[in-house]
């Protein structure tokens, strides 16, 4: 499959913690932390609108990829050869639809750990240092 980059609305939050975050579920957005690009982690909020868009986005694209015949068999080996098992475009539309913003954080939290992360360089450098300030959240 492909994947094409997806403009979402988000909202810089100033607080961190639990009770930030449980404060920002309480108006309807979805609390997250950007990472990445060698900056400082961005607190952000997303509106639960977000999320259904992303998810329609999916939905879209699975549908449109079946549509055809090279399609579907495409869709059909994928199934198999990547998953393991067939599960129609039916089952993953559920599937897809049964995603709700607790999931998402429970991903977050499982992805963005100081133990995951790693970093790889080639070339010679000076000072390890600088670069083991860059591993850790």
């Amino acid at each position: 499959m492909t994947s094409k980059n997806t403009a979402f609305t988000a909202l810089a939050r100033a607080k961190a913690g639990k009770g930030a975050a449980r404060a920002t579920r309480c108006t309807g957005q979805i609390p997250g932390v950007v990472y990445g690009d060698s900056k400082e982690a961005v607190l952000i909020s997303l509106p639960e609108k977000e999320l259904a868009k992303a998810k329609e986005m999916i939905r879209g694209h699975l549908l449109l990829g079946v549509e055809s015949t090279g399609g579907a068999g495409m869709y059909a080996l994928e199934q198999e050869v990547l998953e393991g098992k067939f599960e129609t475009p039916e089952e993953k539309l559920k599937r897809i639809d049964a995603v709700a913003a607790k999931d998402l954080r429970q991903v977050a939290q499982d992805i963005f750990v100081a133990k995951n992360i790693n970093l790889a360089l080639i070339g010679p450098h000076k000072d390890s240092e600088i670069f083991r300030k860059l591993l850790s959240l």
